[in-house]
């Protein structure tokens, strides 16, 4: 998407004195393919209406596989030209091109969404947007989500001005090693053949992208399968597609400037290319394994335009495709890419809506900042005689200025948890010290539960379930290199204090805070066992929403809670997890209930025999699009917008009922439910008593969780009332 490599018409055979001028830099730049301008004004378009309206254009986001290919297209006619005229290819001189090109205008948008955001965003939210903003300005944003993703809670993440930026890491990176591939395949092939015969380096370099093809597609559909998230980052599983540019480019210098196929071929070509790559646009969606193999789909798609317009003048699109709005938006596409996702993410906080008024505002402030940014900086950036003075001079500038942007992004973060502890201390106090603060706001005494106004956004630092003081990390217990194992001693000693033990997946996380709240209140030695995905049960669990987890890890971890508990013999197990979000599959195709009732049974008849009483906790709402911390954040003078129906969001899941079939025959087993301190009777919503409910869209934040303390205890003691421990 972002390389703007001039290429004339292919037919023409370039004259050998323009071309080893132009790979000096002197050479005035000839006119852009249209076809391939035309191709870039599909792909932004795709992307950006995809991200306005992703029920609409739901596989829209393949516009970003159609511009890995233009790219690997582009940049391999470019070198490949340079070795044939040169011999060689001058790395200094690419990546300063590359840096003119491409970095002014990235930059300049890094900066103002940063500024946009320190405005207009509450500051309890930076956090997460400034560690993607200094990501993304180094070009590693793509690996900085692929790390985000391994944490449970980043997948109900708000979305951060910075993370479309992935794309362009990737490209950035594809451009860094290219070149040296490229030369390393020529020497390789003049090693062997023991000469210095220039003939051979073509052959050479298509030989080796091949491989680079197979190996990185093999790649993607392996990791695709594995590890979905993580395969749509990573560079390697999108090297194919560079690739497959790059075959098109090698066998375009093959040709010498002669068509690749006869006219009529070239057009029908050119219509199939164009109907696979706006067909993917409409049929695929969130489910489809990209960048797996269906991405072949619009990948070849791309690559049949492109071999289409090695071959021919004029195809039967290119009324269509040569329009001038098609035209204008592929010039500008790289800078409407760029512009276009923090508009969407952050114009919402500074209008307070997100509606269809919103989204168009955002379309056209998009199309007129890309068409500036294209004519003031990307242009300029590319004329600049300063920048073009000295071969150094571009690399010199561009790191100065990255290092510039960083340390604004640096400052920015540092003020971000200066302001996050102050906001989180005082929420704590409140809550701590406060009885109509949080979830005591919906006692009765209090009044209306949502006159008191929000204390503080959602902070970052919110969802650190385990900063709790009095609680420590217990290394000794690892689960699949997981340590699941959190202490909290709030006994002074007492070696008769209750013994409460918290076990699940990150609806137990979640939790922490409100049970050490509990814990300090009375005196308890409490402690967690949680892993985010997996059931605290052994049984056999279907996929989740977490990749790879309930494969590889969750496997371990039921076996080890159930040893866990068994060998050190809690006085109460209370098991939280997320009903709408785990789910058993013991290969019986049975309904949820009783595959359930079956794999709970055995599990906790063992624990109340040996004692323990077992607390099942009934699952929080969530999940409703209005009850988030973005909801929050975007209508602070308008908080009932962020309100639903309880009956609508406030069911019971499988694992409750089941627990409900299993207490009637299970003595020391029961079902807690804390959902009348978080909802009223008739509705739920995002804040109540100045404290927002949500940090995400289906956790507590913790200082809401520390407010539930209180009433966990009442229900822990109520049940061990009922059942005597021991």
């Amino acid at each position: 998407m972002t390389d703007s490599v001039e290429v004339p018409a292919p037919v023409r055979a370039p004259d050998a004195a323009a071309t080893r001028a132009g790979s000096a830099g002197t050479r005035a730049p000839t006119p852009a393919r249209r076809d391939v301008q035309a191709m870039r004004a599909l792909a932004v378009g795709g992307v950006v209406l995809n991200h306005l309206w992703p029920g609409r254009l739901t596989g829209g986001y393949v516009g970003v596989d159609v511009f890995f290919v233009i790219s690997g297209y582009l940049i391999s006619l470019h070198l490949l030209r340079e070795l044939a005229d040169t011999g060689r290819i001058g790395l200094v001189a690419f990546y300063s091109r590359r840096a003119r090109r491409l970095l002014p205008a990235a930059l300049l948008v890094v900066v103002v969404s940063l500024v946009a955001m320190v405005l207009f965003v509450p500051s309890t939210v930076w956090d997460r947007n400034v560690g993607e903003a200094i990501a993304s300005t180094l070009y590693v944003e793509n690996f900085q989500l692929v790390r985000l993703a391994v944490d449970y809670q980043a997948h109900d993440e708000a979305a951060s001005a910075f993370q479309h930026y992935w794309s362009l890491s990737v490209e950035e990176q594809f451009y860094l090693v290219w070149p040296a591939l490229f030369l390393g395949f020529v020497a390789l092939r003049r090693w062997r053949r023991r000469g210095n015969d220039r003939s051979h380096g073509l052959a050479a370099v298509g030989a080796g992208v091949g491989v680079i093809v197979l190996a990185s597609g093999l790649a993607a559909v392996v990791q695709t399968a594995a590890s979905p998230t993580a395969a749509y980052f990573l560079t390697w599983t999108r090297a194919w597609e560079f690739g497959i540019g790059a075959l098109v480019a090698v066998l375009a210098r093959s040709r010498g400037g002669r068509p690749v196929l006869g006219t009529s071929s070239a057009g029908a070509l050119a219509v199939g290319g164009w109907l696979l790559m706006a067909g993917a646009m409409v049929v695929f969606d969130g489910r489809t394994a990209v960048p797996g193999a269906p991405a072949l789909v619009p990948v070849l798609g791309a690559a049949a335009v492109l071999v289409a317009g090695e071959s021919r003048l004029r195809a039967p699109l290119d009324p269509i495709t040569s329009l001038r709005p098609v035209q204008f938006l592929g010039d500008i596409s790289y800078s409407v890419y760029l512009w276009h996702w923090p508009l969407l993410v952050l114009l919402p906080y500074a209008v307070g809506s997100h509606g269809l008024a919103a989204r168009l505002a955002v379309l056209a402030l998009t199309l007129l900042l890309a068409w500036l940014t294209r004519r003031y900086v990307e242009q300029a950036a590319q004329r600049s005689g300063f920048l073009k003075a000295g071969r150094l001079r571009s690399l010199t500038s561009t790191a100065v200025a990255m290092a510039v942007v960083v340390g604004l992004a640096s400052g920015v973060s540092v003020e971000s948890a200066r302001r996050a502890d102050a906001v989180r201390a005082g929420l704590i106090s409140a809550v701590t010290h406060g009885v109509c603060v949080g979830a005591g706001a919906l006692e009765r005494e209090c009044g209306d539960p949502y006159q008191r106004p929000l204390i503080a956004p959602v902070s970052d630092v919110d969802k650190d379930f385990h900063n709790v003081a009095g609680c420590r990390d217990d290394a000794s217990m690892v689960v699949a290199g997981w340590k699941p194992r959190t202490d909290c001693d709030f006994s002074g000693g007492d070696a008769k204090a209750l013994r409460v033990w918290l076990v699940g997946d990150s609806h137990a996380q979640h939790l922490v805070p409100a049970l050490a709240e509990a814990g300090r209140r009375h005196h308890w030695k409490v402690t967690s066992l949680a892993i985010g995905g997996c059931l605290p049960i052994p049984t056999k669990q279907a996929p989740g929403a977490i990749e790879g987890r309930s494969e590889d890890v969750c496997p371990h971890f039921g076996p080890a809670v159930d040893t866990a508990v068994t060998r050190e013999r809690p006085d109460v197990v209370i098991v939280s997890v997320s009903s709408k979000r785990e789910h058993i599959d013991d290969g019986t195709g049975r309904p949820q209930v009783q595959q359930y009732v079956d794999a709970l049974s055995p599990v906790v008849t063992a624990w109340t025999r040996q004692g323990s009483v077992v607390l099942a906790m009934t699952d929080n709402p969530g999940r409703t699009g209005v009850l988030d911390s973005t909801c929050t954040n975007q209508n602070l003078d308008h908080l009932e917008t962020c309100s639903v129906a309880r009956s609508s969001v406030v069911r019971l899941g499988a694992f409750e009922r089941a627990t409900d079939t299993l207490a009637g025959r299970v003595r020391g087993l029961a079902r807690i439910d804390l959902t009348d301190h978080v909802c009223d009777a008739r509705t739920c919503r995002s804040v109540v008593g100045g404290v927002n409910v949500l940090h995400d869209t289906n956790h507590y934040s913790a200082v809401y969780s520390r407010s539930l303390g209180r009433f966990l205890a009442q229900d822990v003691l109520s049940a061990v009332a009922d059942h005597p421990v021991r």
